[in-house]
């Protein structure tokens, strides 16, 4: 939960984070008890996580979007200020006083790590941890060989650029390609509330049958079961790794 909430970027801590969802929880469990009975403190235990959890996948996918798109500009700017009789420490945090959230408060972490233990490598492998980067992870390599064996680090980091450059354009066309089956999971959870309104709001019968019937229960949880199932399966065919 808590390296969640760090990929998310979300500024609470997991014990806040915690308590507030269970508050939540617990009052949708109240509410919903007094509308459809004891189907619905099931439905309030398992919902809001459930939402949470992909709110927070959603919104760790997209910074981490943006912060492979920040990198690969931040990159030709830390080689210029190398090329400029710059160190590499002076270099990125010269850089991180000049870009963008996310990478801004990355790169100000990792330089400030540097600052106090002096290790370069390990401040950007712990920043990868933290942001879940593949693409950082080419300049964690790069550090480390050219600390070992020496070399040109600025040539290193323009290549790194163009190299990230071109897997963020591998990405969009798999993501443009893959769009039609990531749609057929919202339509999996539309149809299902669809169909569920369609038969319980006209009958009163069906809706006691669903909410207060043990073998209604059973129904549903068959029936979210297959829907997980298959959402699970359409999500693993269009996902196509490039790591």
């Amino acid at each position: 939960f808590s390296e969640a909430l760090s990929r998310a970027g979300v500024a609470v801590d997991p014990q806040s984070a915690g308590i507030m969802l269970l508050a939540v929880c617990a009052a949708l469990a109240v509410l919903a008890f007094l509308a459809i009975g004891p189907a619905g403190v099931v439905l309030a235990a398992v919902v809001p996580p459930l939402l949470a959890a992909m709110w927070l996948r959603a919104k760790a996918a997209r910074r981490a979007l943006l912060f492979d798109e920040q990198l690969a500009r931040a990159l030709p700017m830390v080689a210029a200020n190398i090329r400029s009789n710059s160190t590499l420490e002076a270099s990125l945090a010269t850089t991180a006083e000049n870009v963008a959230d996310p990478l801004k408060s990355e790169l100000s972490a990792a330089v400030a790590y540097m600052q106090v233990d002096g290790d370069t490598v390990a401040a950007l492998e712990n920043m990868a941890a933290r942001t879940g980067s593949q693409d950082l992870k080419l300049l964690c390599a790069a550090v480390r060989c050219n600390k070992q064996v020496g070399g040109s680090i600025a040539d290193s980091l323009d290549r790194i650029a163009e190299t990230i450059d071109a897997r963020m354009d591998m990405r969009r066309l798999i993501s443009s390609e893959t769009s039609s089956t990531r749609m057929s999971v919202k339509l999996i959870f539309a149809c299902f509330v669809l169909i569920m309104a369609i038969v319980c709001l006209p009958s009163e019968t069906a809706m006691e049958f669903y909410t207060q019937e043990p073998a209604g229960w059973i129904c549903l949880g068959i029936a979210v079961g297959l829907m997980v199932c298959g959402t699970m399966v359409i999500n693993k065919m269009a996902d196509i790794p490039l790591d």
